[in-house]
């Protein structure tokens, strides 16, 4: 049914759950997987301005990403992809991301968020937005 499955993951706790959900659906259907982080562009500050900071949040969220990627390969027994791309926004570069890269499922994850928000969440734009099939996780601890 699904031969490429791209798994947005944005690096907190509930990504875990993302990426076990991700895996197991490319090992039941033998597809490949890539987890995709986008890397939103900071603000200017002083702060983000100093090199060294810069390169130790890389560094930071390279490695996380690379602990995901291994869990990954265990669960679905499979090679497992990996892309960072950078945007002010998250959403069309992961929908664009899962266009080009001809994929047929999107997971992501959702957080809980109040009913009477008036913001719509990342997963609600990408469910509304991408050119696929999405699976959205429910965060267990919500």
């Amino acid at each position: 049914m699904w031969r490429k499955i791209c798994c947005a993951i944005d690096l907190s706790p509930h990504s875990d759950a993302v990426v076990r959900a991700a895996s197991g659906m490319a090992r039941r259907f033998g597809a490949g997987l890539v987890l995709v982080n986008v890397e939103e562009m900071p603000v200017e500050s002083a702060l983000y301005s100093q090199p060294e900071v810069l390169e130790a949040e890389r560094c930071s969220r390279q490695y996380a990403l690379e602990e995901r990627k291994r869990a990954a390969t265990d669960l679905s027994g499979a090679e497992v992809d990996t892309a960072t791309l950078a945007d002010h926004d998250a959403v069309a570069r992961v929908v664009d991301f899962a266009r080009d890269a001809a994929c047929d499922l999107i997971v992501v994850g959702a957080r809980a968020a109040s009913r009477h928000s008036p913001f719509e969440s990342f997963a609600e734009k990408i469910v509304r937005r991408s050119p696929c099939s999405v699976l959205v996780v429910r965060n267990p601890c919500a």
